[in-house]
C-alpha cells in the first residue's frame, strides 16, 4: 500500500532525526536549531573545538555545497563556525516511515564532503551513517589556525619558561621534577604543564561546580601560587591525578620571586587558547612538545602525525579482523589489551581508543555502554610507558580528556627508568623487558607509575602480555649523523667525555639484544620491533611505524625474517607523496606503516603481505579516514601480485579520484619491495627482470628472457672506504691527481664531473708508513659503481677508468675474473653499458634503500646482492657489440637519471644495448621506452624535482 503524503518525511523531520542519530550513536552534541541571524541550519554540533555544521539536502543537493560553505563564518555562541559538512541523502528517504527514520538512516549510504573556513576540502565521501560520524567527531580545524594555536602556546610557554630561567635555584628544583639537567628544556616543559594543566582545569570546571576556573585564584590582580595549589587539591581530591599531580609539584617549586609572573603567563596563554578553540587538540599540546624538547632527535622524539595514527590504528583494530571479539560486550572489551612501550604524547594510544569506541559504538547501535566503556579503556586496556615525564602527562591528559566527566581508579602509564642509577644498575626504559619479567619505575626524576589518585614510586611494572603493540619506535643507531656516543649521551644525560657511563650502557644493550634479530647499526627501531613480538600474544598484532629502509635495509633483513616467519603481515602502507613520505611530524625520512598478526602455533606463515601505496598522503584525519574505508572494502576483492604480470595495482579510490594502489608481495628477509614503487606496474616490471624475464609493453607476455644474476656472484667487489684510507686503512687519500701518482683513485660522486662513461681518476692515495697496503691496492681495477645515486642530479652509475684505480667513499671497484685481459675488459665493458642503461636503472632503484625521495643508498652488501645482467654469458658478438657501443658513447655526456625519458644519450643507448648487445627486436625496445616513461615519473627517481617528459607521451 502506498505511503500517505502525511506519512512522507519532511527535509527537517530527516535532519533532527540525524541529529537524533549524532547524538545517541556517536554521542556528539548535535542539534537542528536557528542561528541567532535568522539564516537556518540543519545541524549544528558543538564540539570542543567550535561548532561543525551540516548541511543536509535530498538528492540530487544541488544547491547544498553553497549551503555548507555560506555557514563558515558566521558565528554561533560567540564562535566562528570553521569546519561545515554537506551531506546528501538518497532521495528514496522521503517514502520511509517516520518511526523507521533513525534506523534507516542508519543503514544507508550517503554522499558527503568536509569543507573548512581556509577553502580547503576533505575528500568526497560515499559511505555509512557511521563513517560520517566519525569524520564529523575528528574534523579539524584549517592548519593556519592550528599553526596559530600551536605559536601561541609556543611563545606562551617560552615566555613563562624565561621567567624560570633567571631564577637557577627555581629553575634546579624544576629539573629536579624532569630528571634533566637545567636548562632553557625543563623550564619551557614546566611552564608547558602548567598551561595544560590550566586548559584542563577550564574544561572540567565547566562541567562540574565543585571545581573552579582559573580566574578564582587571582589575588590582588595575579595568580596565586598558594590558591592554584589549593584549587588543584580539591581536584586531586576527586581525581585526575595524571594531569594535576605533575603540574602541582612544578608550581610547588616555584619561589614568591617569580611565582605571578611565571602564573601570569601561564594563565594568558592559556585564556587565549580557550579563545581559539583549540584546547581538544592533542597535536597542539604535542607539536608544542615537539618544539620544546631541543634533544627530541635523540630521544627519538619525533612523534606520529594524527592522521597517520588514526588510519594505523584503524587497520590494526578493523573489526573484521578480530571476529572472535564480541566489540558490543564491554565485559569482553576489558580483557583486550593495547600497549604502546615508547608512547611519547600518546597519539597513537589516543587513536587506538577512538578505534574501539568507534568498534564498540558500531557493534552496539543505540544500546553502546559509553559510561562503561571509558572507565575501562582508562583502567584496563589502554597501557603505555615512555622515559620522558612530561611526556606521560601529556599523554595521561589526552586520553582523560576523551570523557572528562568520567571517574577512574587508575591509568596504566609509566614512566620508566633510563639511565645510570646510583647503585650503577642501567635501565633502558621499556627495553628492559627484552630480558626482565618486571622492570622498574621511578617518581618523579626518571619514572613514575601514573594512577588516576596514586603516584606509586618506585614500583615494579610486570612485563604485559598484549593483543596489541602498537608504536613509533625510537631510531637511535650507531653511525647516525650525529654519531652513536653522543645519541647515548644526550639520551642519558651523560656528561662530556664520560667513557664509563658511555661503555656501561653500551655493554647493557649488547646484553639485552644479544641472540634477537635486533640490529645496532639499524637502530633502536629493530631493538622495539623485537620487543613488540616480546609483548604480544600469538593471535595478536603489532602495529609499527617504521622508517622505510626497515623494508631493504641490510641491518633490518633478521626483523624481516622474524615478520615474515611468526607473522602474517597484514599492510603495510607507504606514501609516494613527493611532498609527504613521512608519518610522523617534524622529520623527512620516510616512513612507513606496518602491521601484522603473530602467528598461532599450528599456522604456517602465509610469506606475503599487502602493500598500500599511497600517491596522496593524508594530511587530516578525514583524509586518513577516507583511506581507512577504501582499504578495507578493497582488500575484500582479489588482488593483484608484485611477483604476478605487469598490469598494476588495484586502484584505491576515494571519492572517485585515485589516491594510491593496493598490491600483494612476498615478505621474507630479502628485501620487501612491494611498497618500493608508486605504481605498482614499475615492482611487476622489476620482479619480472630480478626473475630474467623481459615482459611486453602491453603486459600479456614474456618477450624474452634474459640471463640476470647477483653482482656479487660475477663480479669481485673492492675494499670498502674505511679499509683504504684513515684510522683502519693503509692510505692516506689526496685529492687531484697526476699522470706520474703511482696509486690512482677515484673519490665521490660529483654530477659536475663524472658525465660519461669514461671517468679520469680525480685523487691519489699515498701508502701509510708500517702499514701492509699491497692487498688492498691488489683489488684495484678500472670498472667502479656508485655506492649511492641521487638519481634526480646524478647522471652515472658505473664508469670504467683507463688505468687500475681505486674507488673510495662513494665509489667500489669491481673486476671481472677473466683468463685474458682483452675478454675481461669486454665484459667490464658490458656491465658498464648494462648498469646505465633504463634496464639497470629499475634494478638498482628496486633494490636499494629509498630512505629520501631521488636517492638510492645501500653498502657493500647491497651492491653484492644487485641483480645485473649476467656477463659471464654472453657470447662474443655480443662482447664485441658492447665494444663498439663503447667506443660510441665513452665520452658522450649523460643528463641526470630523472630525465631518462627525455635524454637523447640515455635514449640512444637503450636502443643500442637493447637491439645490438642483447639483440632483442623492436618489441623489447617498446618495453624499455615504457619503462623510462614510468621511472621518470616515480617520486623516488626525481625526487622534489617535477618528472621530465616527452610532450603527448603515451604510458
Amino acid at each position: 500500500m502506498p505511503i500517505s503524503p502525511v506519512d512522507r518525511s519532511h527535509e527537517s523531520v530527516i535532519n533532527d532525526a540525524l541529529a537524533t542519530l549524532f547524538r545517541e550513536r556517536a554521542g556528539l552534541p548535535a542539534s537542528s536549531e536557528t542561528l541567532h541571524v535568522g539564516a537556518r541550519p540543519d545541524i549544528i554540533v558543538r564540539t570542543p573545538d567550535g561548532p561543525v555544521i551540516v548541511e543536509v539536502e535530498l538528492e540530487p543537493a544541488r544547491t547544498l555545497e553553497a549551503d555548507a560553505l555560506s555557514r563558515l563564518g558566521t558565528e554561533i555562541d560567540g564562535r566562528k563556525v570553521q569546519v561545515a559538512f554537506a551531506v546528501a541523502i538518497p532521495e528514496m528517504i522521503r517514502t520511509v516511515a517516520q518511526q523507521h527514520l533513525q534506523a534507516r538512516l542508519a543503514a544507508i549510504n550517503m554522499r558527503w564532503q568536509e569543507w573548512r573556513s581556509d577553502g580547503t576540502s576533505g575528500p568526497k565521501m560515499v559511505d555509512s551513517f557511521a563513517a560520517l560520524a566519525r569524520s564529523v567527531q575528528q574534523a579539524t580545524a584549517p592548519a593556519g589556525d592550528l599553526e596559530e594555536a600551536v605559536a601561541t602556546l609556543d611563545e606562551g610557554a617560552r615566555r613563562a619558561g624565561a621567567q624560570l630561567y633567571r631564577s637557577p635555584g627555581t629553575l634546579a628544583r624544576v629539573a629536579g621534577v624532569f630528571g634533566s639537567p637545567t636548562g632553557d628544556e625543563p623550564a619551557n616543559m614546566g611552564a608547558l604543564v602548567i598551561i595544560n594543566a590550566m586548559v584542563f582545569q577550564e574544561r572540567l570546571a565547566s562541567i562540574n561546580p565543585d571545581i573552579h576556573p582559573v580566574e578564582t585564584t587571582r589575588d590582588r590582580e595575579h595568580i596565586s601560587k598558594v590558591l592554584l595549589t589549593r584549587a588543584w587539591d580539591v581536584i586531586l581530591g576527586i581525581d585526575y591525578w595524571p594531569i594535576f599531580k605533575m603540574a602541582r609539584e612544578v608550581v610547588s617549586n616555584l619561589s614568591d620571586v617569580e611565582a605571578s609572573q611565571v602564573l601570569d603567563e601561564c594563565a594568558r596563554t592559556a585564556e587565549k587558547l580557550l579563545a581559539m578553540g583549540m584546547v581538544g587538540r592533542h597535536d597542539l599540546a604535542g607539536r608544542i612538545f615537539n618544539r620544546l624538547i631541543s634533544d627530541r632527535k635523540f630521544l627519538a622524539a619525533f612523534y606520529t602525525s594524527i592522521p597517520a595514527a588514526t588510519l594505523l590504528a584503524g587497520l590494526a583494530l578493523s573489526p573484521n579482523r578480530w571476529p572472535q571479539l564480541h566489540w558490543a560486550k564491554v565485559e569482553e572489551l576489558q580483557k583486550f589489551r593495547i600497549i604502546d612501550p615508547a608512547c611519547g604524547t600518546g597519539t597513537l594510544l589516543m587513536a587506538s581508543y577512538r578505534q574501539i569506541i568507534d568498534n564498540h559504538r558500531s557493534a552496539s547501535g543505540d544500546k553502546a555502554s559509553m559510561t562503561e566503556l571509558h572507565k575501562a579503556l582508562m583502567e584496563e586496556i589502554i597501557c603505555g610507558a615512555d622515559v620522558v615525564q612530561a611526556a606521560i602527562h601529556i599523554t595521561a591528559a589526552t586520553l582523560a580528556a576523551m570523557s572528562p566527566a568520567i571517574k577512574f581508579s587508575q591509568m596504566n602509564l609509566h614512566t620508566l627508568k633510563l639511565g645510570v642509577d646510583e647503585h650503577d644498575a642501567v635501565w633502558l626504559g621499556s627495553l628492559d623487558w627484552l630480558m626482565a619479567s618486571q622492570v622498574q619505575s621511578f617518581f618523579s626524576a626518571t619514572g613514575e607509575q601514573i594512577g588516576a589518585k596514586s603516584g606509586i614510586t618506585g614500583a615494579l611494572i610486570p612485563r604485559p602480555s598484549v593483543d596489541l603493540v602498537i608504536t613509533n619506535p625510537p631510531y637511535t643507531r650507531r653511525g647516525s649523523d650525529a654519531g652513536h656516543k653522543e645519541a647515548i649521551a644526550r639520551i642519558f644525560s651523560i656528561p662530556e667525555g664520560d667513557v664509563q657511563t658511555q661503555s656501561k650502557i653500551a655493554k647493557r644493550t649488547s646484553e639485552l639484544l644479544r641472540g634477537t634479530p635486533a640490529n645496532q647499526i639499524a637502530g633502536h627501531g629493530t631493538s622495539f620491533a623485537v620487543l613488540a613480538d616480546r609483548l604480544v600474544k600469538p593471535g595478536g598484532r603489532i602495529a609499527l611505524v617504521l622508517p622505510v629502509t626497515s623494508l631493504a635495509g641490510e641491518a633490518w633483513s633478521e626483523v624481516r625474517a622474524m615478520l615474515s616467519s611468526r607473522y602474517q603481515v597484514e599492510f603495510v602502507v607507504s606514501s609516494h607523496d613527493p611532498e609527504m613520505r613521512e608519518m610522523s611530524y617534524d622529520t623527512s625520512i620516510a616512513e612507513v606503516l606496518l602491521v601484522a598478526r603473530r602467528l598461532k602455533e599450528t599456522e604456517v606463515a602465509p610469506k606475503r603481505g599487502i602493500f598500500v601505496n599511497l600517491w596522496r598522503a593524508p594530511r587530516l584525519v578525514t583524509d586518513a579516514l577516507a583511506i581507512l574505508n577504501g582499504v578495507t572494502s578493497t582488500v575484500q576483492g582479489a588482488l593483484h601480485r608484485s611477483d604476478g604480470p605487469p598490469v598494476g595495482g588495484v586502484p584505491l579510490i576515494i571519492g572517485g579520484d585515485q589516491w594510491g594502489e593496493i598490491l600483494d608481495a612476498p615478505v621474507d628477509d630479502d628485501p620487501w619491495t612491494g611498497a618500493r614503487w608508486k605504481r605498482a606496474v614499475v615492482a611487476q616490471y622489476a620482479a619480472a627482470l630480478r626473475r630474467g624475464e623481459l615482459w611486453s609493453r602491453d603486459g600479456t607476455h614474456v618477450l624474452v628472457r634474459i640471463n640476470v644474476a647477483r653482482l656479487g656472484d660475477m663480479l669481485s667487489v673492492g675494499p670498502q672506504h674505511r679499509q683504504i684510507r684513515g684510522v683502519l686503512g693503509v692510505f692516506d687519500a689526496y685529492a687531484g691527481y697526476d699522470a706520474l701518482a703511482q696509486f690512482p683513485a677515484i673519490w665521490r660522486h660529483q654530477e659536475s664531473i663524472h658525465k660519461c662513461l669514461k671517468a679520469e681518476p680525480n685523487a691519489r692515495l699515498v701508502p701509510q708508513p708500517g702499514r701492509n697496503y699491497a692487498p688492498v691496492w691488489a683489488q684495484s681495477g678500472m670498472l667502479h659503481f656508485t655506492q649511492d645515486i641521487r638519481y634526480d642530479s646524478q647522471r652515472v652509475a658505473a664508469v670504467r677508468t683507463r688505468e687500475r684505480t681505486l674507488g673510495i667513499r662513494a665509489w667500489y671497484t669491481m673486476t671481472v675474473p677473466a683468463a685474458q685481459e682483452a675478454e675481461k675488459a669486454r665484459r667490464e665493458i658490458a656491465c658498464a653499458l648494462w648498469a646505465n642503461s633504463t634496464l639497470g636503472l629499475l634494478l638498482h632503484a628496486d633494490h636499494a634503500n629509498q630512505a629520501m625521495q631521488g636517492r638510492g643508498t645501500g653498502s657493500k652488501a647491497m651492491l653484492e646482492g644487485l641483480p645485473i645482467l649476467d656477463v659471464n654469458v654472453l657470447d662474443t658478438w655480443q662482447l664485441e657489440a658492447a665494444e663498439a657501443i663503447w667506443r660510441d658513447f665513452a665520452n658522450r655526456e649523460f643528463e641526470s637519471f630523472h630525465r631518462c625519458a627525455i635524454d637523447p644519450a640515455r635514449i640512444e643507448l637503450d636502443r643500442r644495448v637493447v637491439r645490438e648487445m642483447l639483440g632483442l627486436d623492436c618489441d623489447a625496445e617498446d618495453t624499455v621506452k615504457r619503462l623510462r616513461l614510468l621511472l621518470a615519473s616515480e617520486p623516488s627517481i626525481h625526487g622534489s624535482k617535477k618528472p621530465e617528459l616527452p610532450v603527448d607521451q603515451d604510458f
